[in-house]
């Protein structure tokens, strides 16, 4: 009869401990699909808060200039600027892309988008189209791509007249 009780015991203990991994793995998963969700949201603002600094510069004086930085997950390590296919053309100078570890890939979405985050594979929201701006006041800086420094991109944006310049800054 003991036996009996002790192999309910056993079987008790071990419903037990499957049922603490079942709870453990899932509250893990569920951490991280919080973490993945917290840098897309972080991605999402940066794109917002770029394009309200874009339109804000864009509606200053000529000439008027200003150093901004902007917070991005810690994945991230590098954000590219491209000139939109339809300005390749801009004052009448042709704009020729550089070639760049990025550059086959940007070209292919460039029509798309023309803001990109790198590596491209660690984040669904990894590029956007944003107007009002151009990069490379030397006409070979496109596409112009800027690394990222503890998680905080650093530039300079500048109103050219017709556009808004990105430089790095």
């Amino acid at each position: 009869m003991e036996k009996r009780g002790q192999t309910q015991q056993i079987f008790t203990w071990i419903f037990i401990l499957i049922l603490a991994v079942t709870v453990l793995f899932f509250g893990i998963k569920t951490v991280r699909q919080g973490e993945d969700f917290k840098d897309e949201v972080l991605l999402i603002d940066f794109y917002k808060n770029l394009e309200k600094k874009i339109n804000d510069f864009y509606f200053l004086d000529i000439g008027s200039s200003g150093r901004e930085d902007f917070i991005l997950p810690n994945g991230v390590r590098e954000v590219c600027f491209i000139n939109q296919t339809i300005s390749r053309k801009i004052d009448g100078s042709e704009i020729n892309p550089i070639s760049g570890i990025h550059t086959p890939y940007i070209d292919q979405l460039d029509e798309f988008s023309n803001v990109f985050v790198f590596p491209n594979t660690e984040f669904k929201e990894n590029r956007v189209k944003l107007d009002k701006f151009i990069v490379g006041s030397v006409m070979n800086e496109n596409p112009l791509c800027i690394s990222v420094s503890s998680g905080v991109l650093n530039i300079k944006l500048e109103n050219v007249g017709r556009y808004v310049e990105i430089k790095n800054g």
